[in-house]
């Protein structure tokens, strides 16, 4: 009846409880922003592939307008 709990037990126990939360408060943060670092990846480069098309097809309008130019021109001077 007369034994106790030595001090350096729920002092261990308590540091240890402490340890514990930073670590997977810590842990949580960096994987958050590695996901979050993954999705601004993957929205850039669909950025990157939307813009490239759009020149594509700003390029090919531009070609086809020129093409048509020409045609027109060699038409009228036909005419």
């Amino acid at each position: 009846m007369g034994s106790t709990t030595p001090l350096w037990v729920p002092l261990v126990v308590a540091v240890l409880g402490v340890l514990g939360t930073i670590v997977a408060g810590v842990t949580g943060v960096v994987i958050t922003q590695r996901w979050s670092d993954r999705r601004e990846v993957r929205t850039a480069e669909r950025d990157r592939e939307r813009e490239q098309e759009r020149w594509e097809r700003e390029r090919e309008l531009l070609r086809l307008v020129r093409c048509r130019g020409r045609a027109d021109a060699i038409r009228y001077r036909r005419g």
